[in-house]
C-alpha cells in the first residue's frame, strides 16, 4: 500500500533526523507502521520525553478516472513538560521538523527523493499548515503540520495477502 510505504519514509527521514537532538531519544510511530514485537502500538515511550505521531490518511483524487493522487499528512509532535522544563528540547524538535518541511517544500529534487514509492511517482509538496499549543490534559508542547503529496500512480499496487 502506498500511504504504508509513504509513511514509512516519512518515519524514517524524522527518526534520522531527530534522534541525536534529544539526549533521551523521541519516540516516532506511524498510524500504517506495526509496532515491534512486544510493544503496544501508540503507547508513548515513558522514559522519553518527546513523542512524533505521523499519519497518512488515504489518497484522494481530484478527478474521475486520473492517476494524479494527492496523500495528505499529519505530524504531531508532543513534549512532556515535566522532562523538558525550559522548552529547549521541545523548540529544537520543532525547528529540525520546520526545517525538513521547509525542504520539501522548496525542493522537487527533495520531494521526489524523499516520497519514491513502488507505484507512485511524487510531483509536488504543499504546507497545508499547523498549531502549537499547551495540552493541559497531557501535561506536553504540540506542534502540529499538514501536508499534501501530490503525484501519479504509475502501476497497480501489489495486494501484500497475495
Amino acid at each position: 500500500m502506498i500511504e504504508e510505504i509513504l509513511e514509512q519514509n516519512i518515519v524514517s527521514k524524522f527518526q534520522n533526523a531527530l534522534t541525536s537532538l534529544s539526549s533521551s531519544g523521541v519516540s516516532i510511530d506511524g498510524f500504517w507502521i506495526a509496532s515491534s514485537t512486544g510493544s503496544v502500538k501508540g503507547v508513548e515511550n515513558v522514559s522519553s520525553p518527546a513523542f512524533l505521531s505521523v499519519v497518512a490518511k488515504p489518497r484522494a483524487f481530484e478527478s474521475f478516472s486520473t492517476p494524479k493522487a494527492d496523500f495528505a499528512f499529519s505530524l504531531a509532535l508532543a513534549v512532556r513538560e515535566e522532562l523538558d522544563p525550559d522548552r529547549s528540547i521541545f523548540i529544537r524538535l520543532a525547528s529540525q521538523i520546520s526545517g525538513i518541511l521547509q525542504s520539501w517544500q522548496s525542493s522537487i529534487a527533495d520531494v521526489k527523493r524523499d516520497f519514491a514509492a513502488a507505484g507512485f511517482s511524487p510531483a509536488g509538496f504543499r504546507l497545508d499548515g499547523g498549531d502549537a499549543f499547551h495540552d493541559e490534559n497531557r501535561h506536553a508542547l504540540v506542534f502540529s503540520q499538514s501536508f499534501t503529496v501530490r503525484g501519479i500512480i504509475t502501476n497497480q499496487e501489489r495486494n501484500s495477502n497475495q
